[in-house]
């Protein structure tokens, strides 16, 4: 860009960008270092070409003599053995307005070369290095015991030249290793600082629950001030934690609960009402883009008379894509529960509230600014996880998340989808995608009897 053409004018060397494979990089030929290495090119920039129009200043030295001059750069790089060969474009100092343009990479298999193998490796060394002594970078005594011991092995081999294969291979191993224990300890730490402490306080009310997340809070804190964890037993602890969280959040009296005194269980759901006024505790589909975000209950098109609070969740794209969104409930009491979602569309769009494999889809008989409430019975195992979804292949709005419990002897069935209208006929089988069957097959089925069309889901 200009910057670079006058800093180079006046001496300084411009921002480079790097042709590179392996370990190995070489610097691609700056467009101002070109105008004033080559004066044909540096008049033409300056009287021609406006700079940074890159596709000109490109095209020109693409078409010209220049191109084998300045432009064509080679780098070399080895492999100790059979694997990937990594290669592109990089840079990490170009300012505002720098771009790079390549026009083709050609690619030649040499004999192997020690010498490449042996500098390649003492970069990875040193690269490796940098990221186990970053103070950020908290992992084990033993993952780190063993990098350090990867790591000196490979710069004996590369100063050596001899042991390199074995040496790079053992490195990129431990490297893995280690990536995965501070990756870990990231998790594991986070549920020390905030989200166990976080639960603690907002659920005090479980005694039991309480001291048991109380014991795992220290047992966390040893773990980070020992470093003492493995990867995987991290993995275990976390389990732990949720499962605590779970616990925590677990509302008095379920023990006691039945299909006609049930228990309230809503506050198990992260941020059920969106009130928040962000995606606390969701997710949603990314690609529906088009204007999906957490609105004012009362603004506009956007408005649901019978919302529940000041904010609500809409999704719209301009396009039919996969819409919903979604949280899972991390660990339940076994028994039935029944989970209802307050919906809203346009009229005559199908809106599905679901619960792991169970389902009901609601075909929208409102306007758009009234919710119409959609329920869903489901059963779990002790610990189990649920999954709570809105879908839609139409755009909808969605609020108000509730759950109640009905116990673990409940006489009340889990829900299938919704049962719809239809023509008389014989009965028969189809998949969803309206292919005939002759039995019931796992996933969704369509199942014409009579007069009536019913879904099942068979797991």
């Amino acid at each position: 860009n200009d910057t670079n053409y006058d800093t180079y004018q006046e001496g300084t060397n411009p921002d480079a960008a790097f042709v590179w494979a392996g370990y190995s990089k070489t610097p691609l030929c700056n467009m101002a270092q070109l105008a004033g290495l080559d004066d044909s090119f540096g008049s033409k920039l300056a009287n021609e070409l406006t700079t940074p129009n890159n596709q000109q200043e490109a095209n020109y030295v693409f078409t010209n003599d220049k191109f084998d001059t300045y432009t064509v750069k080679s780098v070399k790089t080895a492999l100790a053995d059979a694997g990937d060969l990594n290669f592109g474009i990089c840079s990490d100092q170009m300012s505002d307005n720098s771009w790079v343009v390549w026009y083709s990479f050609e690619i030649k298999y040499n004999t192997l070369d020690n010498s490449i193998l042996a500098t390649e490796l003492a970069s990875f060394a040193d690269e490796v290095k940098a990221y186990k002594n970053d103070e950020n970078n908290i992992a084990s005594v033993d993952n780190a015991a063993a990098l350090q011991s990867a790591i000196e092995a490979a710069s004996a081999a590369a100063v050596s030249g001899t042991g390199i294969a074995e040496a790079s291979k053992n490195l990129s191993t431990e490297y893995e290793n280690f990536k995965a224990n501070v990756a870990a300890y990231v998790q594991l730490k986070d549920m020390f600082d905030n989200t166990l402490p976080t639960a603690m306080n907002d659920y005090p009310d479980n005694t039991v629950a309480y001291n048991a997340a109380t014991i795992l809070y220290y047992e966390l804190q040893a773990a980070l001030e020992e470093k003492s964890y493995s990867t995987e037993q991290i993995t275990a602890k976390l389990a732990e934690v949720r499962r605590a969280i779970g616990e925590l959040k677990m509302p008095a009296g379920m023990d006691g609960a039945t299909d006609t005194d049930y228990v309230p269980c809503t506050q198990m759901i992260v941020n059920p009402s969106f009130e928040t006024g962000d995606f606390t505790g969701w997710t949603y589909n990314t690609a529906a883009n088009g204007d999906t975000k957490i609105v004012g209950s009362g603004d506009g098109d956007y408005a649901v008379e019978n919302a529940d609070g000041s904010y609500l969740f809409n999704t719209w794209n301009g396009s039919a894509v996969d819409f919903y969104v979604t949280q899972t409930i991390d660990v339940l009491k076994a028994g039935t529960y029944e989970l209802t979602a307050l919906v809203a569309s346009d009229k005559g769009n199908k809106i599905t509230v679901s619960v792991n494999n169970d389902a009901a889809e609601v075909t929208m008989e409102n306007e758009k600014n009234i919710g119409t409430d959609v329920s869903v019975i489901f059963a779990v195992k002790d610990g189990e996880s649920a999954v709570i979804k809105v879908s839609s292949a139409s755009w909808f709005k969605a609020d108000n998340f509730r759950l109640v419990y009905y116990g673990a002897n409940s006489s009340k069935t889990p829900t299938a989808v919704e049962e719809v209208a239809a023509e008389a006929g014989a009965t028969t089988i189809y998949s969803i995608s309206g292919v005939r069957q002759n039995t019931l097959q796992k996933g969704l089925n369509i199942v014409k009897t009579g007069n009536t069309v019913k879904k099942f889901f068979v797991k």
